[in-house]
């Protein structure tokens, strides 16, 4: 039996003997149920043989230095824990200068006395942590010198961002404390971020932080609406990039030129990748600098032509087709990216007909077939050509081209057009159907 469960817990308290720390209401209640339970007296029975089996068989004490040592750290502990919070809460009302004469004072009330210690100079000092009001930690020197805060034994860095912690530590506080500010929406504490992100960037340099680093501070111009800040920081976050694998590369033995071609290809594709993800997420003005960044520094390349043809995309979004038809065209000029340009030629094609200018829109398919003979190019160019001709009632016209895509039997447009060229054929044999049909009957 395993007795009540009520009195489970005084049992096992009870079982220990002269160290149980019962009340008198408690006891006296519990051996009064003993008394009258069968069930708990099996269990204070088995509890008290697995407290005699656990029990020391000789009073050993621990020594008087271990306590005392353990006493000093456990109040050392709980001193530092004040005075952070007391500080935390002094940073929120008071300026930083005021703060740190504030802590000054806080700290030698809470510490106790601490041995001071001389400079050269023969005027004692001390080092005194303050909390800014960005979270940081900096130090400020007084009189007497006080040795820096041990918790449990365990070394504690006075200095948040100081050489002996991890910068990818820092990086990660600073990510998020910035979604956090992004969140709420918090200007002052975005620009704090930012600080502390540029402070980041230029102490780590090219260094996969420093990198990091650069980056969130782009993304927080971004936050805060600087969208010039934000492309230039991001520019300068791909071009470190780059720097980074151009050094590797010649540190692997390629040569300049392979190294510079290999940079050239991780810095545009960085910024062509972001320009995509502004283009998705509709920030249309974002995706047109960036693009216009890539052409700017990699004309005539197929980077460009990337580029180009986002920016397309964008300005068909923000219903501007002559601007885009200019992108589009310039990248059908080209013959080094087929497959950019055979989309171009598309998007021509595409844009003649939502202008209702349909003779340019064929003119622009029949160029696009025999430019690029492969069955799928041909294929789209007669089925989009047929739709068209749908379109305008030219029924004739449409199934002659329908029953073309439909001779490739498993091609990618052969479903479509077989579905298209039923439908095209039903209305044929109605319209005929209704135009011999007498009135009268």
């Amino acid at each position: 039996m395993t007795g009540c469960p009520e009195y489970s817990d005084l049992i096992k308290e009870y079982a220990l003997g002269d160290i149980a720390e019962l009340t008198a209401e408690e006891r006296a209640a519990l051996e009064a149920h003993l008394g009258e339970c069968e069930g708990c007296r099996e269990a204070l029975a088995s509890s008290k043989s697995f407290a005699e089996m656990v029990r020391p068989s000789v009073n050993t004490e621990v020594p008087q230095e271990v306590l005392e040592s353990v006493h000093a750290n456990v109040m050392t502990a709980t001193r530092t824990r004040r005075i952070a919070v007391l500080l935390r809460r002094i940073a929120l009302f008071v300026p930083a200068a005021a703060a740190a004469a504030i802590t000054v004072v806080v700290y030698s009330l809470l510490s106790g006395p601490v041995p001071a210690s001389s400079d050269p100079q023969g005027a004692d000092t001390r080092e005194v942590t303050v909390l800014e009001r960005d979270g940081q930690m900096s130090s400020s020197t007084s009189t007497a010198t006080q040795p820096e805060p041990r918790v449990l034994g365990i070394d504690v860095p006075q200095q948040v961002g100081s050489e002996t912690e991890d910068p990818a530590v820092i990086l990660s506080s600073l990510q998020v404390k910035f979604n956090k500010a992004s969140e709420d929406g918090s200007t002052s504490r975005l620009e704090e971020v930012l600080t502390a992100a540029k402070s980041a960037s230029e102490r780590w340099q090219n260094t996969e932080h420093g990198i990091e680093a650069t980056h969130l501070v782009s993304r927080v111009h971004a936050e805060l609406a600087e969208p010039y800040e934000a492309l230039r920081a991001f520019l300068e976050y791909a071009d470190r990039l780059g720097a980074k694998r151009e050094a590797e590369a010649l540190a692997a033995g390629k040569g300049g030129s392979e190294a510079e071609a290999e940079a050239t290809k991780v810095t545009a594709r960085c910024i062509l990748r972001e320009s995509d993800l502004h283009f998705r997420c509709r920030d249309l003005s974002g995706a047109v600098a960036l693009c216009d960044a890539v052409i700017a520094r990699y004309p005539a390349s197929r980077y460009a032509y990337q580029a180009r043809k986002t920016l397309g995309g964008c300005y068909l979004v923000m219903r501007k087709p002559e601007e885009a038809m200019r992108e589009f065209e310039l990248i059908a000029a080209q013959n080094e990216v087929e497959y950019l340009a055979k989309e171009a030629c598309k998007q021509i094609a595409s844009i003649h007909f939502s202008n209702q200018r349909t003779a340019k829109g064929i003119a622009a398919l029949e160029a696009m077939a025999k430019r690029f003979p492969d069955e799928e190019t041909i294929a789209w160019a007669n089925y989009r050509t047929a739709l068209s001709y749908v379109t305008h009632q030219a029924y004739t016209e449409a199934i002659a081209k329908l029953r073309l895509v439909c001779k490739n039997r498993g091609g990618l447009y052969s479903e479509a057009a077989h579905n298209l060229l039923s439908r095209t054929q039903k209305i044929v044999v109605d319209t005929i159907a209704s135009d011999t049909l007498d009135p009268e009957l």
